[in-house]
């Protein structure tokens, strides 16, 4: 890719990611974890926005974009990170505010899906939000109908939802809560 599409696409993304973390709603002192964070486009974005008392957990199933991560959020001192099966990680329970998974569903194989979001749910509070940021395809990725199915059956409900259209690409965007 030449640099002039790399910078337009780099500028693009901040701009979209930039927009997805205004409307978290975090008011700082939230601990978030993020799945999906990949080299930190929206981590940073999110990073930035927690303070007093407020951090970020970026995690990813693989370690390949690990570097260039920890890079990019090098200044902030609130993030930690967590890479590979997260599963086998002794992460504490119950201390996260919010869930983001960020292009991260198509990743994990079917199989693999309820067991990862399971544990997920497990280290969040009681009432915490979980949003989803998922491109969807009904082709060689995930449609938001399985998302929804998937979240059904993890006791989750639907609060809101949207599409929006990424260059070429269908975004589907939710916030999904515990069912009371």
């Amino acid at each position: 890719m030449n640099r002039l599409k790399l910078f337009l696409s780099t500028f693009k993304n901040n701009k979209t990611y930039k927009n997805y973390a205004e409307n978290l709603n975090l008011k700082g002192d939230e601990a978030v974890f993020e799945l999906g964070s990949g080299i930190g486009y929206l981590s940073r974005h999110i990073a930035k926005r927690l303070r007093d008392g407020g951090y970020l957990t970026c995690g990813d199933i693989s370690d390949d974009s690990a570097d260039m991560l920890k890079t990019m959020l090098r200044k902030y001192n609130n993030v930690n990170f967590c890479f590979g099966n997260i599963r086998r990680m002794n992460i504490e329970c119950e201390i996260y505010d919010k869930l983001i998974l960020n292009d991260c569903l198509v990743n994990l194989s079917k199989s693999e899906r309820e067991s990862y979001l399971r544990f997920l749910l497990s280290l969040l509070k009681t009432d915490a939000n979980i949003y989803v940021r998922q491109p969807i395809s009904s082709q060689d990725g995930i449609s938001s109908s399985e998302v929804r199915q998937l979240m059904r059956e993890l006791g989750l409900k639907e609060v809101n939802y949207e599409f929006d259209k990424i260059s070429k690409q269908t975004v589907y965007l939710a916030t999904f809560k515990r069912n009371t």
